[in-house]
């Protein structure tokens, strides 16, 4: 099936990755590949020791078993039948490498053990530019907050004319502001981060 020049709004559906979905998210992020270099959505999970110790397929192991045991790690978008897309969202508390990097640090003193983040979109690459990532947004929010969010939060790409696909795995800056979220710092030139409230 070919990717049409836009998104079918009336075709495609947005919905949590439940265990009856694993092999949809394998055959999107391709059961070698991983999603984007094999992470298997396992790099905010895991301090770098951790992450490192693991393979391809532990890392995938990890994640089958996160995705078996719920609550849902993030949300599927498909086009019809075909899963197009991906976006990860989870409790901060469970994704402990973000309280180690210079754009993930902690921003005020907002409430961090309700605030859930958006760390990866991932989209099949005939899906891409397409529109895609603001649906996956929406999705990934609905679902923190019927999870009890109160806040999600996101870190995402300011990209410019050079910006990469892959450099775009953790959403482009305009895609999220037209979801509602606002931006409360800017800790990089090409990165924000941005918070709304649910």
């Amino acid at each position: 099936m070919k990717a049409s020049a836009k998104i079918d709004p009336s075709s495609l559906a947005v919905t949590p990755l439940t265990p009856e979905r694993w092999d949809d998210l394998v055959a999107l992020f391709g059961p070698e590949r991983g999603g984007l270099g094999g992470c298997w959505c396992q790099w905010y999970r895991l301090l770098r020791p951790d992450f490192e110790a693991l393979d391809r397929d532990g890392r995938r192991q990890r994640f089958e078993k996160l995705v078996q045991e719920g609550p849902p790690p993030g949300v599927l978008a498909y086009d019809g039948d075909r899963p197009v897309g991906w976006c990860a969202v989870s409790p901060r508390a469970a994704q402990p490498r973000l309280d180690k990097g210079r754009v993930s640090k902690r921003v005020g003193d907002q409430d961090y053990d309700h605030i859930w983040v958006i760390t990866c979109l991932f989209v099949d690459r005939p899906w891409r530019r397409k529109g895609l990532m603001r649906p996956l947004i929406d999705g990934a929010v609905k679902l923190a907050r019927d999870q009890g969010a109160r806040h999600v939060e996101a870190y995402p790409m300011i990209p410019s004319p050079k910006t990469g696909d892959a450099d775009l795995f953790v959403g482009k800056l305009n895609a999220f502001l037209s979801c509602g979220f606002r931006q409360i710092a800017k800790p990089l030139p090409k990165r924000a981060v941005v918070r709304r409230a649910v």
